[in-house]
């Protein structure tokens, strides 16, 4: 329960973030920020009424003991992939695309425990990895100099850490849960 809770918070914390990516702008013109939240919004509603539909039918197509269409694999990586894209033009990280699939994708059945199989080794033992050594590659810790950058580094770390155990705290809660 305390996993459902984490990903009501991850949730919350992806949308936020793409609403402060939105609204930030690159300085340039503030219709850039109504285009990035527009444009967003569009792309969720999108995938919620044509691209959830879609991926149901496909996993209805896959019934139970049997073994899954690859087509139907490569089709869904392919819908992540095309996902990430279209919020990388956008000016959302790629990231939110694929996050968003992920959401509307059917959680049970034979489809959704072949693509977990297929594909968790690859993003677990490849990806993941990758992912936090860009992100580690491009943290420049010198840049960290005199007490107020580190004290804006501790108050951002603690806000994240915060956050994030309130936001469980509080959704375990909701949920009523001990």
């Amino acid at each position: 329960i305390a996993l459902s809770a984490a990903a009501v918070n991850d949730v919350a914390a992806w949308i936020l973030l793409a609403l402060a990516v939105a609204l930030s702008g690159d300085g340039n013109s503030p219709l850039t920020s109504l285009w990035v939240f527009l444009a967003g919004c569009g792309f969720v509603l999108f995938c919620i009424f044509v691209v959830q539909p879609g991926i149901k039918l496909i996993a209805k197509r896959c019934p139970e003991g049997e073994p899954v269409n690859e087509l139907y694999v490569c089709c869904t990586l392919g819908i992540v992939l095309a996902a990430s894209f279209v919020t990388d033009l956008i000016g959302i990280h790629a990231l939110f695309g694929a996050f968003v699939i992920g959401v509307i994708f059917p959680k049970e059945g034979n489809f959704a425990n072949a693509l977990v199989e297929k594909v968790e080794d690859l993003v677990s033992g490849l990806f993941l990895p990758l992912y936090f050594v860009s992100s580690g590659l491009k943290t420049d810790v010198a840049t960290i100099q005199g007490a107020q950058s580190w004290g804006l580094l501790v108050l951002v770390i603690f806000n994240a850490c915060f956050g994030k155990i309130v936001g469980t705290v509080l959704v375990s809660l909701y949920c009523k849960v001990p």
